[in-house]
């Protein structure tokens, strides 16, 4: 009866998938991507009718066209390695290749295992071509010590490893003799991929290894590439012929290039700049190593931001399949359509293909099924697509006899059950075994355990049968979880439809051998006790037993069922957008509600801190290079060099923030693997090279900021869009003869003006003559710009100008802290205070550092205060413990700048652990997981006295109105309540705290505690970490105060450097570029490029504002895309004027 019923579910909506795959280098190292690859192609060669969407990083794709460039690639890489070979182990070992190691011929290899799981050479192969055959596996070992080496070798299916499949040699004795070793194995018949080995295990063991040989019995055909052990050659990135077909499968319309990310970062978390930076480089990465262009943004994991709609549609893009895929960390918000129009902040809109409700499933989407297919429609979804962005990684894709590769996907399961009492067993492993036959596809066993919720904890499932017919013995091993009150173990079937016979079913206690199914081979009239037959809703089934061929006794059971099933038509997203049509419904900020699970805190944010550090380093040194080279005549090849230099700047630092490197800080894969321990050393060398290189890029134009020579002039520089009058500090060494008793002086042409100034001599020539001063300095500067001061003679009539100071009081047990904005009171009561100058108090309470410990809950106390003077510069230096933590705070009050700064020196010792809740709410795959609780992490907390405070978190090219507590902020988090605010500016990437009903904010410095992809899923805080706090309280409006341009200036301290004659600054005062009026708008960036000086810049603020934007020498502006180039003329001359919206973003080319 069940036969007559194989039509598969007929729906009135055609149903559309889009196969996609996600990864590159940084899921896997260099061999295995080339397996993945290699089994794409082979899928697409066999299945004509598929097609893939594949979100590949444009950095590996750029490293397969050139290779390694810089050195973290070349980290634990730079020695020749054995072709075709992989190393590896798990625990403490060695290898190393040479003559002394080999049997015969040149060379040959040493493995020391010291302790541990093993250490192996292994050289993984398909196993699709190879299965039922057997293969001879020999070679030659030596074993200086130990009884621990062997040859050995298993198999694996898409799901993982094939339990019984392993197969090892003798061991060999230690008695340092060359020893023959043999066997033979026979392919499993449902293997994807075999892993030969020469391995060490079980002892520590120094062993040798040559000779290598993998051959098929029947043909004497050999396996292993290299397997004499004689080639070597240094590791490459490179892979031409890879790079080849994936360009024509591309180019045949098989394969679609998304994304454009140069290495996919969550980038919700990552600076302004750095977003654009990354579709910049991915882009040109995509373009220049497959020759199309990246038109439609699509992410595995949480990569999203609001202003996507303005900067993809900037960038040239189509579309955007706003849907995550993996929403441990983050998670878009459902739209019930197939295509709307997502409206960002500043007004652009972009096709946007949402998800609907009915496909969320957990953290992840559901698989087409029916019963999906019918909410749609609902929902009237008539077209619906469904998606899929696997790992990169060989043993996940099917095979292509799989019914999904024909576009047949099934719901629902049914099984052959036994409940067992889970209570007594409890962190025992257990091996699941039964004899499988079947000519259908969808046929295993399976076993798992569930709570005292019923809620299923942990599962295991076999791979399928193969269906040839044929009697086979699957096996798994599962590990009772210690909250499991039962346990299932299962004959299950999950396909369309399948027939299949299970017999002899085993369960057993590994450690003791205890059987706990003795009744698994049915041999009586009906099933034994205790034993079912169930199917989920939907499913048709039927069972008998059979007596017959059975592997065991006389009985077997027999098991039919039909599930429902849809077929779906494989598209490209670009092809689904033709199939849509054009959307008829607008989304208003689509960014609005999506869900934050991003672990900030995590190893205190160390990665985070280092992102920023090279960034602010970036953007500080391009527009140096801005200046510099502006209106000089480079040729053609320097202004390249330039613009390659510099691209070579953010490539680094896009390198340190991949999305593995930061919500996997704490481990690492991929080509990394072999030269750091953690994604979070990655982030940090990738940082520190960066930061190098523009070192590197401003020496290339004449700028030495380290070890420069002496001079009697020197140059203040300032960076950012505004102009500022700050005190700063200098140490100078001058030339002898030049002054006695110096003063500093500003150059007005032939004249000098002294300057507010201090100037102490501290070594002096040997004719008496100054030679290194230091001081303090007041310096007023333009713009993007600098002024020239020099030092000269102190004469009768030339007298040093006082600087301002900030004022320090003691005030009982605590200390007071005043300049012309603001007064601090830091002491005993509370770590800080904040007045106006008039009186009025800003903070309801103290300042607060809190968190919750593994004590409890946990505020920071005073131990001590201390208050000096540092030159101008007011300071009030505090001695703190919060739990067993003890940090020193020390605040900083200019008496130029409305900044106040806050350094906090934290010594977390070996192992602190903070911030660890209940996830909320319970469950699988909670809204809030523990690493997500930023409402208890150690976090700095403002009391406001605010009546009713409207907050704001600055993200990528936008302020932001928190709709929950909780927002994520790159450089600022601001609350405003009618005549004044303050803004919290914090050193790297967090997440903002809002509550309007206390009236406070904060942000999060710090967790250490679970997390899921850490060493035993735990990540305490280690060692000291500083954390640079800016807290800026002002008058007026937001746009107004320039808050968010003074978050520029928190990150970007005026700069000096001596005017050496190589130096590039030659007049007396230069301002690149000037944007009036000056709070209108911020400049994102500014650099160099081939045809002139590219300026990004933003407006954050409410309203539109009109901007005049002035550019020095400029003989024309021109409006350009986010790639700089020039779309249409704006202005003859360096003035050009523009009106700009709230959140809008626009790129100028000047050219000179």
């Amino acid at each position: 009866m069940l036969l007559l019923a194989l039509l598969l579910f007929q729906s009135p909506q055609e149903v559309y998938y889009a196969w996609g795959w996600h990864g590159g280098y940084y899921l896997t190292n260099e061999v295995a991507t080339r397996e993945a690859f290699d089994r794409l192609f082979n899928l697409l060669d066999a299945l004509p009718h598929i097609k893939a969407v594949f979100e590949i990083e444009p950095y590996t794709l750029e490293r397969m066209l050139h290779g390694e460039k810089f050195g973290v690639e070349r980290m634990g890489r730079d020695q020749p390695q054995l072709v075709g070979w992989q190393k590896g182990g798990v625990g403490r070992w060695e290898f190393a290749i040479g003559a002394e190691f080999a049997r015969k011929g040149k060379l040959g290899v040493r493995l020391v295992f010291h302790e541990g799981e093993y250490a192996h050479i292994c050289q993984p192969m398909d196993a699709t071509k190879l299965r039922g055959k057997t293969l001879v596996f020999s070679g030659h070992i030596r074993s200086q010590k130990g009884m621990g080496a062997h040859l050995y070798i298993d198999a694996w299916d898409e799901r993982g490893f094939i339990a019984g499949s392993s197969r090892m040699s003798e061991r060999i004795p230690a008695d340092g003799k060359w020893h023959f070793v043999n066997f033979e194995w026979v392919v499993p018949q449902n293997a994807v991929t075999i892993f030969p080995q020469a391995k060490i295990a079980f002892e520590p063991t120094v062993a040798d290894f040559d000779d290598l040989s993998l051959k098929v019995k029947e043909t004497g055909e050999e396996l292993l590439a290299n397997g004499d052990l004689e080639r070597v050659e240094l590791p490459t990135l490179k892979d031409p012929q890879r790079l080849a077909r994936l360009r024509k499968f591309v180019k045949e319309g098989r394969v679609e290039i998304v994304g454009g990310a140069y290495t996919q970062p969550i980038m919700f978390t990552i600076g302004d700049e750095s977003v654009v930076r990354q579709f910049v480089l991915g882009c040109k990465a995509v373009e220049e190593a497959i020759g199309v262009s990246v038109k439609i943004y699509a992410a595995q994991e949480p990569d999203m931001i609001g202003q996507l709609p303005q900067i993809l549609s900037k960038l040239g893009f189509r579309g955007v399949l706003y849907r995550t895929q993996w929403g441990a960390f983050g998670f878009t918000p459902s739209y019930d359509a197939e295509v709307v129009k997502w409206l960002g902040p500043d007004g652009t809109a972009i096709d946007c293909i949402p998800l609907p409700e009915p496909m969320r499933s957990g953290w992840g989407l559901h698989s087409p099924s029916p019963r999906v297919v019918q909410a749609c429609a609902k929902r009237d979804i008539t077209k619906p697509l469904f998606t899929f962005f696997g790992d990169f990684i060989a043993s996940w894709f099917a095979a292509p006899d799989d019914p999904r590769m024909k576009g047949i996907f099934a719901e629902g399961w049914a099984n052959l059950c036994k409940r067992l009492d889970a209570v007594s067993l409890r962190g025992k492993q257990l091996e699941l075994s039964a004899w499988v036959r079947t000519k259908f596809h969808g046929a295993h066993i399976y076993i798992d355990a569930h709570n005292q919720l019923g809620i299923a904890t942990s599962g295991t499932q076999s791979s399928n049968a193969v269906p040839d017919g044929k009697w086979q013995r699957l096996k798994v091993t599962f590990r009772v979880p210690n909250d499991a009150v039962y346990i299932f173990p299962q004959c299950r079937i999950i396909s369309d439809y399948c027939e299949a016979d299970f017999d002899d079913v085993s369960l057993r206690v590994v450690d003791t051998g205890e059987e706990l199914l003795p009744d698994g081979s049915f041999e009586g009239d009906g099933l034994p006790t205790g034993w079912s037959v169930a199917s989920s809703e939907g499913v048709e089934r039927e069972y008998s037993l059979v007596i017959g061929d059975a592997p065991d006794g006389k009985r077997f059971v027999r098991l039919k069922a039909k599930m429902p099933s849809v077929k779906v038509t494989f598209v490209t997203l670009n092809e689904y957008f033709e199939v849509a049509g054009k959307p008829t419904k607008i989304w208003h900020d689509a960014f609005a509600n999506f869900e934050h699970r991003f672990p900030y805190g995590l190893l205190a944010g160390r990665p985070q801190r280092a992102d920023r550090l090279a960034e602010d380093e970036a953007l500080k040194v391009e527009r140096i290079c801005a200046i510099a080279t502006w209106g000089r005549k480079l040729v053609a090849q320097e202004r390249r060099k330039l613009s390659e230099m510099l691209d070579d700047i953010w490539r680094l630092i896009l390198i340190g923030q991949h999305h593995d490197a930061w919500v996997c800080a704490p481990v690492i894969f991929g080509i990394w693997a072999h030269g750091f321990k953690t994604y979070a050393e990655l982030t940090l060398a990738a940082s520190e090279e960066a930061r190098k290189l523009c070192e590197a890029a401003l020496k290339s134009i004449g700028i030495e900021r380290n070890g420069a020579p002496k001079s009697s002039e020197f140059i203040v520089l300032n960076v950012c869009g505004f102009e500022r009058s700050e005190v700063l500090p200098y140490e100078l060494e001058l030339p002898k003869g030049l002054v006695r008793n110096p003063l500093l002086a500003r150059k007005l042409g032939s004249k000098v003006e002294p300057i507010p100034a201090t100037c102490e001599v501290i070594e002096r020539h040997d004719d008496g003559s100054a030679k290194r001063v230091k001081g303090w300095l007041l310096a007023q500067v333009l713009p993007i710009g600098y002024i020239r001061f020099t030092v000269v003679e102190r004469s009768g009539k030339a007298k040093a100008l006082n600087l301002p100071e900030a004022k320090v009081t003691k005030v009982g047990e605590s200390v007071a802290l005043e300049n012309q904005f603001v007064r601090l009171l830091v002491g005993r009561d509370g770590l800080l205070e904040a007045f106006f100058p008039d009186g009025r108090k800003l903070t309801s309470e103290p300042m607060r550092i809190v968190g919750r410990f593994e004590t409890g809950d946990a505020v920071a106390r005073v131990e001590s205060v201390e208050g000096f003077q540092d030159g101008p510069i007011a300071v009030a230096r505090a001695k703190c413990r919060i739990a067993h933590v003890p940090f020193e705070m020390r605040v900083s009050l200019s008496p130029t700048s409305p900044i106040v700064r806050i350094s906090l020196d934290f010594d977390f010792g070996e192992k602190t652990v903070v911030g660890v809740g209940e996830p909320i709410p319970e469950g699988p795959h909670p809204q809030i997981p523990v690493w997500a609780r930023d409402d208890l992490k150690l976090r700095l907390m403002l009391p406001l006295n605010m009546k009713a405070p409207k907050f704001l978190g600055h993200g990528a090219f936008e302020l932001r109105r928190p709709t929950e507590m909780r927002l994520p902020i790159l450089r600022c988090a601001i609350a405003h309540d009618g005549d004044w605010g303050v803004a919290i500016y914090p050193d790297r990437a967090t997440v903002g705290l809002f509550d309007d009903k206390r009236g406070e904010m904060g942000i999060v410095l710090a967790y250490g505690g679970s997390f899921i992809y850490a060493p035993n899923e735990f990540a305490p805080l280690t060692g000291k970490e500083r954390f640079e706090i800016g807290l800026n309280f002002f008058k007026g409006s937001v746009e107004g105060a320039m808050v968010v341009q003074h978050a520029e200036g928190f990150a970007q301290p005026l700069m000096l450097l001596p005017a050496t004659s190589k130096i590039p600054f030659e007049a007396d005062e230069f301002p690149l570029v000037k944007i009036e009026p000056e709070s209108s708008a911020v400049i994102s960036a500014i650099y160099p490029s081939s045809d002139g000086i590219v300026v990004r810049l933003w407006r954050p603020y409410d309203g539109e504002a009109k901007v005049r934007l002035q550019i020095s020498g400029a003989k024309s502006v021109w409006l350009a895309d986010l790639f700089g180039k020039p779309q249409r003329q704006l202005a003859k001359g360096g003035t050009a004027n523009i009106e700009l919206k709230c959140g809008e973003i626009v790129t100028l080319l000047a050219r000179d």
